[in-house]
């Protein structure tokens, strides 16, 4: 039981008020959907009630917001490289967003970021020492796979390997 929950036998402000306090404390750690946090919620063993009527109380108070998280997550995986393009839009998917705010926030922060810029990031940081020039052919089908599990297009990914920028 959560500290300072009042403690009243079969009561359901009291399991509502559990289900409120550890949705906080999920959401202190880090930005969820409301997907996600319903999950979580619901693996603890909560209501199905008591978990829908605190992610309602939760959205209005703008704790829970699809919108922005996928523009958060979005934008850390671009910066990281860790997703982009269609894996982005499966990533975000995945965790509860709607197909049409995935498209949103990736064409917004691809317009900013460019996959050819972020692309070129993601070689200098993890392939600094990589030439494609002198790399092997099993050298370079396997910065090749890399680039496309990551969701780089295979245009881009050829472009970067090549030097060429196909942003412009």
């Amino acid at each position: 039981m959560v500290m300072g929950t009042p403690r009243l036998s079969g009561s359901e402000p009291v399991a509502g008020e559990q289900v409120y306090q550890r949705a906080l404390a999920l959401l202190t750690r880090r930005d969820h959907s409301a997907a996600e946090l319903e999950r979580k919620l619901s693996a603890r063993g909560f209501t199905p009630e008591a978990i829908g009527e605190v992610l309602g109380r939760l959205t209005g108070q703008g704790f829970i917001d699809d919108r922005r998280f996928a523009g958060r997550f979005t934008e850390s995986s671009l910066r990281s490289g860790r997703y982009v393009g269609k894996r982005l839009i499966l990533e975000l998917q995945r965790r509860g967003i709607s197909r049409q705010i995935a498209d949103e926030a990736v064409a917004e922060a691809s317009a900013e970021q460019g996959e050819s810029r972020v692309l070129a990031a993601l070689l200098a940081k993890r392939f600094s020492s990589f030439d494609p020039s002198t790399a092997s052919l099993q050298e370079q089908r396997r910065v090749f796979a890399y680039l496309q599990r990551k969701g780089f297009s295979i245009a881009a990914i050829r472009g970067g390997l090549s030097g060429v920028d196909e942003d412009e």
